[in-house]
């Protein structure tokens, strides 16, 4: 037998900080919702997989899983957009 497993798509709410310094370096906090859809299997885990796309810079860093509604990336030098999981997401305040 051999498992499939579904998980609902991420969904972005916010960015914190929205800005940050155009040499890139500063820490992203993604909320939202679905950010870990694993995080309660122990047979699964997709830490390792989870990156942001900086696409206007095609930059792909890893992402750091912190809970199901949250996660984290460095930014790199001056971007405007960010990809969660193909999704391009931008935020403007």
């Amino acid at each position: 037998m051999i498992d499939y497993w579904y998980y609902s798509q991420p969904i972005l709410a916010k960015l914190e900080p929205n800005y940050g310094p155009e040499e890139g370096g500063n820490e992203i906090i993604l909320k939202g919702s679905s950010m870990h859809p694993f995080i309660d299997e122990t047979i699964i885990n997709n830490a390792n997989d989870t990156f942001c796309i900086f696409s206007d810079l095609n930059v792909k860093t890893p992402a750091r899983l912190i809970n199901a509604t949250k996660m984290a990336c460095v930014a790199p030098a001056t971007f405007d957009g960010i990809t969660v999981t193909g999704v391009d997401f931008t935020l403007n305040n």
